[in-house]
């Protein structure tokens, strides 16, 4: 008896190879795609993905190659025929481009594309007549066809039909507001009109849309200032600046890359190159920053906002004298600039200098980056700020957490030593921190919210002002911990969660990001692929601490040594009470760290390279938690190196586990 057939494999690889094709993995497509193609029964599809991922590689001889094969295989398929236009139009082969535009035309007279492609092919003949003819019929068919306005209008505005011209860019750029080229050429005809500021508006949005677009910046030079001068280079400055309120750091490049490099002295071109540096300076390319502020400062020695940012950019480099210097004469030449500033006295608090440091520290409230952005306001009550002289014994203080949770962790331990001076605390505190800091501080009126009525309290005082109140430095930090605290009723129900596990491992919380909203989290924040060492260590469950912005495929995570509460996890009493039952907590720079260590459990603190002040200088504890190990990065980005050294303290701690110490 004849066995049945087996069934063709040809349907199960094409859509394998089409769910990668779709998942934009081309590479993986393509190896699928010529294996497919080898066999007689190989569908058209196949040859047309073939021809398309050619023409993203840029090889466009075999992308016709293939397109004609899947035409051979399927002669009237309208995708196919199209694209033989355009690539023969492409390759300069007009003859083959034209008669196979004429063909799609033909056969599909109701396709605008038909019609665009066989305007462009005429346009590369020069054949404006009937180009504009096409393109008419390609906007008729579909009239929210902004590339075909455009070209349109440039084929009127070579025939010198400019009225008719400036209605097809205008259509173009009403369709799509980035349109580059339509708006550079509606901006030509506005200039042609001499009406100058709308010419120069739409010029600009051009730039917006594609920084690099050569045409839009001469004609930009050429509306302002043909020869270049500083004018034009403060309109360029705005573009900038405009572009890195919006974090197009990369467009910036775009824009003043060329520029710079005129060698103009003027010193509207110091700007520029400061600009730039900042940039380049947000991509963490340092070296480059490192050269446009100096060129910045050889234009401009006198040129505070360069040196202030040299400043900031020599710290991250752990270059800490030179940083010095630099926000040293930033303040020398601009004394009132409370960001350079506040920069010092970040720097000085990292250097242990901390009685200029806290002085300084005070400017965060108007030198900081987020007080310009408004995303920290300075709080503002009827009432007097408390700066340590007077009493505030008969009534009560009000002191306000500011920042991160992580700074309302660290440095609610001056609530103990307020108590000394003050009969009547209330603390106020994000909801997510209010239950962990009753439960901590039984004496002091906890509250999250604010009353209209500020009777009770004689004074207020911002929570990081107290270190410099109490004259804090290295050998007088409030350093006892634990100095959080969770009742027994909840770290026993989190004891028997965890208990349930297999006891002869260890219990590890990780949380491996912090949250996107701080300025430089993709600094401290380390990928979650990066754990993958960690995770494969034997005799360790890890306990999921991370509750925001997690990026990490669960599928590939070993569920057995993997545990994730955290939908349990409603505030940082319910985290506390969770970590207070763990053998240790691996940690990057946030508010879990100072959680893990307030509660005196040992934590590795995976520091990135340019840590923050309250880690000092790339030290190995931190004077703040004595149950804190901090593992800094060798080198900027490089988180290999941290994962390894904390990975061999973790089996440090299996082997004692295992010797019963």
């Amino acid at each position: 008896m004849a066995q049945p057939s087996s069934p063709p494999a040809i349907p199960a690889s094409l859509e394998a190879a089409d769910r990668l094709f779709e998942a934009q993995e081309y590479g993986k497509a393509k190896v699928i795609y010529e294996t497919l193609m080898h066999e007689r029964a190989s569908p058209a599809k196949v040859w047309q993905r073939l021809s398309l991922i050619a023409l993203m590689e840029g090889h466009l001889n075999h992308a016709l190659e293939y397109a004609l094969e899947a035409h051979k295989r399927d002669p009237k398929d309208p995708t196919t025929i199209l694209n033989l236009a355009e690539l023969n139009r492409r390759l300069g082969k007009l003859a083959d481009a034209l008669h196979w535009a004429q063909f799609a035309v033909t056969h599909f007279p109701h396709d605008p594309v038909a019609h665009y492609n066989l305007a462009s092919v005429y346009l590369d003949l020069q054949d404006d007549l009937k180009a504009q003819e096409a393109l008419i019929e390609a906007t008729r068919l579909q009239p929210n066809h902004g590339p075909a306005w455009n070209n349109l209008g440039s084929v009127y505005q070579r025939r010198g039909l400019f009225e008719e011209a400036y209605e097809a860019y205008a259509m173009a750029v009403q369709i799509n507001p980035s349109h580059a080229e339509a708006q550079c050429n509606k901006g030509s005809i506005l200039y042609h009109r001499k009406q100058f500021e709308a010419a120069r508006t739409c010029t600009e949005l051009a730039l917006q849309a594609r920084p690099n677009f050569l045409e839009a910046k001469n004609n930009l030079k050429h509306m302002i200032d043909p020869q270049g001068g500083a004018n034009y280079l403060m309109a360029l400055a705005g573009l900038a600046s405009g572009f890195q309120n919006q974090q197009r750091h990369l467009a910036v490049i775009e824009l003043l890359q060329s520029e710079v490099q005129t060698g103009s002295s003027l010193a509207e071109m110091a700007q520029l190159w400061h600009l730039l540096g900042i940039s380049y300076y947000k991509l963490n390319q340092f070296a480059s920053a490192y050269q446009c502020y100096r060129e910045a400062i050889a234009i401009a020695p006198r040129f505070p906002g360069a040196l202030n940012s040299l400043g900031f950019l020599l710290q991250d480099m752990r270059l800490y004298e030179d940083a010095k210097l630099a926000f040293e004469d930033a303040l020398g030449l601009e004394p009132g600039s409370d960001m350079a500033r506040l920069n010092l006295g970040l720097l000085q608090l990292k250097l242990g200098e901390w009685e200029a440091g806290w002085d300084n520290y005070e400017l965060r409230w108007t030198g900081s980056a987020e007080a310009i952005n408004q995303t920290q306001v300075k709080p503002n009550l009827a009432l007097p700020v408390w700066d340590g002289a007077q009493g505030v014994e008969q009534k009560g203080i009000l002191v306000l957490a500011e920042q991160g949770f992580g700074d309302a962790i660290q440095f609610c331990r001056y609530l103990h030593q307020l108590q000394t001076r003050a009969q009547h605390i209330s603390f106020h505190v994000p909801d997510a921190l209010r239950r962990l800091m009753e439960w901590s501080f039984p004496n002091v009126d906890v509250r999250s919210l604010i009353p209209a009525r500020l009777d009770p309290w004689s004074a207020y005082v911002p929570l990081l002002s107290l270190p410099r109140i109490f004259q804090t430095r290295l050998e007088t930090i409030p350093a006892d911990t634990p100095y959080l605290y969770v009742p027994t009723i909840f770290k026993e129900y989190w004891q028997r969660r965890v208990q349930q596990t297999r006891s002869d491992r260890l219990k590890i919380g990780i949380a491996w990001s912090g949250r996107k909203t701080l300025q430089y989290d993709a600094r401290r924040s380390i990928p979650f692929d990066a754990l993958a060492p960690l995770l494969a260590m034997d005799h360790v469950d890890w306990i999921c601490l991370q509750k925001w912005d997690r990026e990490m495929d669960e599928r590939r995570l070993d569920s057995s040594t993997w545990l994730d509460w955290t939908t349990e996890l409603h505030d940082f009493a319910d985290t506390a009470a969770l970590i207070e039952n763990l053998d240790a907590v691996v940690v990057v720079d946030s508010a879990v760290a100072h959680l893990a260590g307030a509660l005196h459990k040992p934590v590795y603190l995976l520091n990135r390279y340019d840590g923050e002040w309250r880690w000092l200088c790339n030290q190995s504890r931190s004077p703040w938690y004595p149950s804190m190990q901090i593992v800094n990065q060798s080198e900027f980005g490089n988180w290999a190196s941290v994962i390894e050294v904390v990975k061999q303290k973790i089996q440090g701690l299996t082997l004692d586990r295992s010797m019963g110490s």
